[in-house]
């Protein structure tokens, strides 16, 4: 098994009103995940470059129109892996809950999405702990769709977070 010994990102906060807010913090150091992102989108624009100029040396014709699927297919993982690394780079997660609501904010840049339902509607929880330690996550179920909370976390931090779902969700219940 690897080792998940990287910093703490999940910090838990009860305050006075009864309300918990849970906090996941960036998984990575996000000045290298610019550098990555500048080397790999320089890669893209050399073999999209390589793909295209084809088009204009000489008439288009139907035989060309084989490389189009390439270059859509290329295009297609060059959005996936930028939307993955600005996720990885700057990704930042908050939930809270409070007054039986569930309210989960996920931050990356200028891509924002937020979820809020009852948190009596969460039917399932349960933490996911590979082998590996690499996808550390919790999974809960609501309204017949899966979600995923956290990425990469540490093995402990996925227990944290389940507990505080649970018991947010018993609290809720029980009444």
């Amino acid at each position: 098994m690897f080792p998940s010994n990287g910093p703490k990102r999940v910090s838990v906060l009860r305050e006075q009103q009864g309300a918990v807010v849970m906090q996941i913090a960036r998984h990575n150091d996000w000045l290298m995940y610019v550098f990555m992102w500048a080397a790999f989108t320089a890669a893209f624009l050399i073999f999209e470059y390589v793909l295209i100029t084809p088009f204009f040396r000489k008439p288009l014709s139907s035989q060309d129109l084989v490389l189009l699927a390439p270059i859509g297919f290329v295009l297609l993982w060059y959005f996936l892996a930028i939307r993955l690394g600005m996720w990885r780079g700057f990704g930042v997660e908050r939930i809270v809950i409070e007054n039986g609501m569930f309210s989960w904010t996920r931050t990356a840049l200028f891509w924002k999405r937020k979820l809020e339902l009852p948190i009596a509607e969460i039917a399932a929880v349960e933490t996911v702990t590979p082998w590996h330690d690499l996808s550390n996550r919790v999974e809960f179920v609501t309204r017949g769709k899966l979600y995923r909370i956290g990425d990469m976390l540490r093995r402990d931090e996925t227990y944290v977070l389940a507990d505080e779902l649970r018991r947010a969700n018993r609290q809720t219940i029980l009444g």
